[in-house]
């Protein structure tokens, strides 16, 4: 049964309403994924609760070279992380700076830092074959 034509008109604009929030949310997304394709960033699940952040685009003389941190929130609600390659410098205080502030962002821009810094204090392919557990 045909809808009468005020109805018609309110299907309508209710359509054009979601379509556009549809659209809005998939430049959302897409502008999102960019951000993480310009850094070189990937989060596997390695564990239960371990995850693993990897980077490239790190080492401008092996862009794909991954450069990673697994991360956990430990029983006590605070955040262990559990190894990472290459090692970096000054782990240790990062760590308590999450915890103290719970800034996970701040923390993952702190680790691409250091795994910059890292990357150019190293010989060519240094860096990962050096390995490290924390």
């Amino acid at each position: 049964m045909p809808c009468a034509p005020p109805l018609r008109g309110c299907w309508r604009a209710e359509y054009e309403r979601r379509e556009s929030e549809v659209r809005f949310q998939m430049q959302e997304l897409t502008k999102g994924v960019s951000y993480y394709k310009r850094l070189g960033l990937t989060f596997q699940t390695i564990e239960h609760d371990r995850v693993r952040l990897v980077f490239t685009l790190i080492d401008p003389t092996a862009v794909d070279k991954p450069f990673f941190f697994d991360i956990r929130l430990a029983s006590n609600e605070a955040f262990e992380v559990l190894e990472v390659q290459p090692p970096v410098s000054g782990l240790s205080a990062l760590v308590a700076e999450l915890n103290e502030t719970n800034n996970f962002s701040r923390f993952v821009q702190l680790m691409r830092q250091k795994f910059v810094e890292t990357a150019a204090a190293a010989p060519a392919g240094g860096a990962a074959a050096a390995g490290g557990r924390r």
